[in-house]
């Protein structure tokens, strides 16, 4: 407010705002007439320089009419690269008992159809059920990672693992595992005769601890649900179509092979007609 005051004593005038409609402002009012603008006279003496330079005036006329159209053109014949390609098709449409076709595509697959939820996948409801099981049993599962970013497995229990071979009757050496130890390996494999009798320990490193244990029994609890359900629904299946379901049969093979593999293709075709002209005109 103090610098508004002062800038309307100091121009003698009071500022005043108001919200009407501005009046028209001033037109065809007189304007002096200083002569040539700057930019237009250099522009001018350069272009005289120029032409005076090179001997040539600039044309500013009006462009030529475009160029011609619609005449004549000799017909010369099909273009070679046509000729070769047809022949091409034709010797492939032979070999593989198929005739080319150039038609439009078909028209695109249905979307957005109606889709039945038949409820969760019986995948799900297992892995629910099992994990639900094991925390109730063993406490909430909470994975972790080590230092190194590798997630941290649950270790087993050596007195459980132990009763539930006794409950299943099953010895000790012949718990079910999913993991070959090398215990495994040397049943299988001779000595090597390199190494002494204390084993090879000549190639041995120096191992750091991973921080979680590997090698240890994994019990077999039978063939998983997901397998179990998809067999069932290949046998639906097999039995609503009245059709078996047969991969890698040699029936299969025969029914889905790839004729192209079967066809003689010409490696030593003839050059090309333009490549003919060119080499004879060298």
């Amino acid at each position: 407010m103090k610098n508004l005051a002062y800038a309307e004593e100091y121009h003698k005038h009071e500022l005043a705002a108001s919200f009407d409609a501005p009046g028209t402002p001033p037109r065809n009012y007189f304007v002096p007439h200083f002569g040539e603008d700057n930019d237009i006279k250099f522009t001018k003496k350069n272009i005289a320089d120029a032409e005076n330079k090179l001997g040539h005036e600039i044309d500013t006329s009006a462009a030529p009419g475009g160029p011609p159209r619609n005449y004549f053109v000799p017909h010369f014949g099909e273009d070679s690269e046509m000729k070769y390609t047809k022949e091409n098709i034709a010797k492939a449409e032979k070999g593989l008992g198929h005739e080319y076709d150039t038609s439009a595509a078909p028209a695109d697959p249905p979307r957005n159809y109606f889709v039945p939820h038949f409820g969760e996948d019986e995948d799900l409801t297992f892995t629910k059920k099992n994990i639900a099981n094991s925390e109730t049993k063993n406490g909430e599962w909470n994975v972790q990672k080590d230092g190194n970013g590798a997630w941290i497995l649950p270790s087993v229990d050596e007195n459980k693992i132990y009763g539930f071979k006794d409950e299943n009757n099953w010895p000790s050496d012949k718990l079910p595992s999913l993991i070959q130890t090398d215990a495994n390996v040397h049943v299988i494999t001779e000595s090597d005769p390199i190494c002494s009798s204390a084993g090879c320990t000549q190639y041995k490193h120096k191992k750091k601890s991973l921080g979680y244990k590997i090698d240890y029994s994994v019990p077999n609890f039978g063939r998983d649900h997901d397998i179990n359900d998809n067999f069932e629904s290949i046998a639906t299946a097999e039995e609503m179509v009245g059709s078996k379901f047969g991969i890698g049969t040699a029936a299969s093979k025969d029914k889905w092979k790839n004729p192209a593999k079967k066809t003689l293709y010409d490696f030593n075709m003839p050059l090309d007609g333009e490549v003919i002209s060119t080499m004879k005109n060298l």
